[in-house]
């Protein structure tokens, strides 16, 4: 109803007989309007005007105003009888009038109620949404300050105890994304540092934190692990340090492996790209170019 539409309009100005004083009248229209009744009187004097073509005058003024115009319609929908006196010789006259308003506006406002619910909703949602990437960019944030810290240890100990800490962190954010992941296990022979679902694959995981580059040996041996698992495996290795020509080589004998070095891992825990797009151009780079990193 961006418009009053004339068969409206027109019982709006009927129902002016819903107001026995005056007061009332002048009352209602100016919590409609946002102004006082004292300032809605001197606009629409008495002496003027009736309350009809007082009504008439005030809804000519909001005819353009979506909003207000909303507000008279349920405003009379939401009256339960007409002002003041019973004995008044309208009331009845009123009540009548009140009734059959209701009637032809009630499927109007039925679907104003169901967008209201479909609008809080969706408020809902999105403060949820909001509250929900405060939380993550919060967690991120205090990550980050973290990882700088640990960049900047030097003693063995605390070199050791990195490696433990990115790998809790991996899962950490994995977890903010939603992706469905196993944290470090050992099966009878072997250590693995987790496994984690993307798409149509599952994929191994090795983080590295050490002094020295992923090597074509390091390679050799997580694909030995792959291989003992489902063909369908693929694998993803985290190497702060990066990784040797070497292995990058050794990659590409099988082509199921994805490499992120610490440019990538900065970028994700700055904020600046996803762990999901991250995977998704790795992906991308692997079955377009057999490589496990671009």
């Amino acid at each position: 109803m961006k418009k009053i539409s004339p068969n409206i309009k027109i019982k709006i100005i009927e129902l002016s007989c819903c107001f026995w004083y005056w007061k009332s009248f002048y009352l209602f229209y100016a919590s409609i309007l946002d102004i006082s009744a004292y300032d809605l009187e001197k606009k629409y004097p008495k002496t003027i005007y009736n309350k009809y073509s007082a009504t008439e005058a005030i809804l000519d003024l909001i005819k353009n105003d979506e909003k207000k115009i909303i507000e008279v319609v349920k405003a009379f929908y939401e009256l339960d009888k007409p002002f003041e006196k019973e004995d008044n010789n309208k009331y009845i006259e009123a009540t009548k009038k009140l009734a059959d308003f209701k009637k032809s506006v009630k499927k109007y406002i039925q679907n104003l109620q169901a967008t209201d619910r479909v609008d809080s909703q969706e408020i809902e949602k999105i403060r949820k949404e909001n509250s929900i990437e405060r939380e993550k960019t919060k967690i991120l944030d205090a990550i980050c300050t973290e990882f700088y810290q640990r960049a900047n240890q030097n003693t063995m100990e605390q070199k050791q105890q990195r490696g433990f800490w990115l790998e809790k962190i991996f899962y950490e954010i994995l977890e903010l994304e939603n992706i469905e992941h196993t944290k470090s296990y050992k099966t009878k022979s072997e250590q693995i540092d987790g496994h984690f679902k993307f798409k149509s694959f599952d994929y191994l995981v090795e983080i590295k934190w050490t002094e020295d580059r992923v090597k074509q040996k390091d390679v050799d041996i997580f694909l030995g692990k792959i291989k003992k698992k489902a063909q369908s495996n693929r694998g993803c290795i985290l190497s702060m340090s990066g990784f040797d020509e070497s292995a990058i080589e050794a990659s590409k004998t099988d082509r199921n492996l994805i490499f992120i070095d610490a440019t990538k891992f900065i970028s994700i825990i700055e904020r600046r790209i996803t762990f999901y797009d991250v995977m998704k151009d790795a992906e991308d780079t692997l079955v377009r170019h057999g490589l496990p990193c671009k």
